[in-house]
């Protein structure tokens, strides 16, 4: 009986790795490319769902196991779903708050979940599908016109409520956005200042890593802010063209 019972489980456990595995690798590879599955502390929730999903499913069988129950198939068949069911919605989630932009306005880059858009303002737009594949690296600017601002500020306090990283109507190739964010370049030392002892030992092996990894000279790099939802942390960009090579999960001092 026993052994029956840690079979079954152990035969359910192996088939919940491996639908969990599809997902974990959906979200790390596709929807939250590198650093964003770090920065948006996606692995805290992943972990939940993972120790929900492997737990639970292969435990509750091996407690209803039993060979010679009448009804021990339908008993399965319930827990299946339960547990794909479980899945099924940790992976929406997931995919609604995929990253599906980084836009530069006012100063800073701001990375934009796909939730964060109004569905009204995208059917309105007639906006083509978000991205799947991680942020589209863009900017976003105003007409510098009264009648251009007085539709901008309508939109954003009355039509939508979103600001202007949420507003497709207003992106613009991030190409042109590059004398902007270059005048909003801060020096890496900067990022350690202001810090206790202990932050900026942290904060320092954060940003030499980052460096080393770049290939680049520390003089090459500069960082520049970025908000994600209540969330403030810094873009590590390359000083001549104001690429964006990746985000540090650190906040400005």
């Amino acid at each position: 009986m026993m052994k029956d019972k840690i079979r079954a489980a152990s035969i359910h456990l192996l088939i919940s790795i491996c639908l969990v595995a599809c997902v974990l690798a959906l979200v790390i590879f596709v929807c939250y490319p590198d650093p964003y599955y770090k920065v948006m502390e996606a692995g805290k929730i992943l972990l939940v769902l993972t120790g929900v999903d492997i737990g639970l499913g292969p435990l509750a069988t091996f407690v209803v196991f039993n060979p010679k129950k009448k009804w021990l198939m339908l008993d399965l068949v319930c827990i299946g779903l339960v547990q794909l069911t479980a899945l099924a919605y940790g992976a929406s989630v997931f995919y609604t708050a995929r990253p599906t932009f980084v836009v530069f306005a006012d100063g800073q880059y701001t990375l934009v979940s796909a939730f964060e858009f109004p569905k009204s303002l995208l059917r309105d737009l007639n906006y083509p599908e978000l991205s799947k594949t991680g942020p589209k690296l863009v900017g976003a600017r105003l007409l510098d016109s009264a009648a251009a601002r007085k539709v901008y500020y309508d939109e954003v306090l009355v039509k939508y409520h979103v600001s202007l990283p949420r507003l497709p109507q207003y992106y613009v190739p991030y190409e042109s956005m590059v004398a902007d964010v270059k005048a909003e370049m801060h020096p890496l030392d900067l990022l350690l200042q202001g810090r206790s002892p202990q932050e900026r030992d942290a904060a320092a092996d954060i940003v030499n890593k980052a460096v080393a990894r770049s290939g680049l000279a520390r003089e090459a790099l500069a960082w520049v802010p970025m908000a994600q939802r209540d969330k403030l942390m810094a873009a590590l960009v390359r000083r001549s063209d104001a690429a964006l090579l990746t985000v540090l999960p650190i906040g400005p001092p």
